[in-house]
C-alpha cells in the first residue's frame, strides 16, 4: 500500500472542493431558473474561500451564474490571487514542503532580537534559525532568495 502523504492529502482536498464548488454553482444556476430555492451567496463564496476558487470560477463561467454581481466578479478572482499568493509564499518559504525551520541570514543588528512567538536560536555571526517563521525575517527571506535566484540565470 501507498503511503499516503500530507500532500496527498491536500491535493485530494483541493480537488474535491473545487468539484464541489464547481457542481455547487450549477445547482444553483439550475435552481435559478426554474425559481425555486437557491444556494445562498454566503455559500457560494465560502466555497471559494476554504480553496474551491478554480471550481467556483470555472462555475461561473460554465453556468454563466452570478458574472453580473460584483462581489462575484471581482471576489472570486481575488480569491484566486490571494490563495495563488499563499501557494507561492509557502512554496519560497518551504523548499521541502516538510515545514522545517528557516535558515535567514541577517544583516541588520536590529532584527536581532528574539520575536515574541518565535524561537531563534543563533547559528554564527548572521545566520538564525526560526520557527515559525515570522513576517519581517520571511519577506527578508523572500526577497533574498528572488535577488539570488535573478542573479544565478543571468
Amino acid at each position: 500500500m501507498k503511503n499516503i502523504t500530507l500532500q496527498h492529502i491536500i491535493f485530494a482536498y483541493v480537488v474535491a472542493v473545487n468539484l464541489l464548488a464547481f457542481i455547487v454553482y450549477g445547482i444553483d444556476k439550475h435552481k435559478a431558473k426554474r425559481s425555486k430555492w437557491r444556494i445562498s451567496e454566503y455559500a457560494l463564496l465560502m466555497l471559494a474561500v476554504v480553496g474551491g476558487s478554480v471550481g467556483a470560477w470555472l462555475g461561473m463561467k460554465v453556468w454563466h451564474h452570478k458574472t453580473l454581481h460584483k462581489k462575484f466578479k471581482f471576489g472570486i478572482p481575488l480569491i484566486l490571487i490571494v490563495q495563488i499568493a499563499i501557494i507561492i509564499l509557502c512554496s519560497c518559504t518551504h523548499k521541502t514542503n516538510d515545514f522545517s525551520p528557516s535558515i535567514v541570514h541577517v544583516s541588520s543588528p536590529k532584527i536581532h532580537s528574539k520575536p515574541p512567538s518565535c524561537s531563534v536560536s543563533q547559528m554564527d555571526n548572521n545566520q538564525f534559525l526560526a520557527y515559525p517563521p515570522q513576517p519581517v525575517l520571511l519577506s527578508k527571506v523572500i526577497i533574498e532568495r528572488y535577488i539570488s535566484h535573478s542573479r544565478s540565470e543571468r
